[in-house]
């Protein structure tokens, strides 16, 4: 009986939308190769909501501020809809790596989403505002310059043109008189 109410409980965490969300947090981490401990790692997992994954995000980045933009990239690609949220966070948790962690942030929000974010990092660092702003314009730039090599790259045509090759009667094509 105590397995088959463990089997059930472990099943509706797995249909659970939370559930499903935070552990995308975790394998967006591994994938990107963000190296965190186990315990770090099931306290995002644990998380339940956009604040909680967040402020687990930003413990992880207290933790970890040498590589607090890995950190902060791989948990807005799992949860672009928390990006604001989960930047302000980390910034607040490590200022110092402001510019780093916005830059890193906007670049895996949707477009949609990249001005929250940066205003979302001013909140939680006034003092670090110019370089955040200026970190933020290069990430913007930079995403929408992929963004437009690519509608290029797809468009591109390439033309080749090949010579007629020569005869082979030998003729030198003049014409005798």
């Amino acid at each position: 009986m105590r397995k088959q109410f463990s089997a059930l409980a472990l099943a509706a965490a797995l249909v659970s939308g939370h559930a499903i969300a935070d552990q995308a947090t975790v394998d967006q981490l591994l994938a990107d190769g963000v190296v965190l401990d186990e315990a770090t790692l099931a306290a995002i997992a644990a998380a339940q909501g956009d604040e909680a994954v967040a402020a687990a995000v930003a413990a992880a980045v207290q933790a970890n501020p040498a590589i607090a933009a890995a950190i902060v990239k791989a948990a807005v690609k799992a949860n672009p809809a928390a990006a604001a949220a989960i930047t302000k966070a980390a910034v607040a948790a490590a200022p110092a790596a402001a510019a780093a962690i916005t830059t890193a942030a906007v670049e895996a929000a949707p477009p949609a989403q990249q001005a929250a974010v940066t205003a979302a990092a001013v909140e939680a660092a006034p003092e670090q505002a110019a370089a955040i702003q200026t970190a933020s314009n290069t990430a913007e730039a930079g995403s929408e310059a992929t963004t437009a090599s690519t509608t290029t790259s797809t468009s591109t045509t390439t033309t080749t043109t090949t010579a007629p090759a020569p005869s082979t009667s030998g003729g030198g094509g003049g014409s005798a008189s």
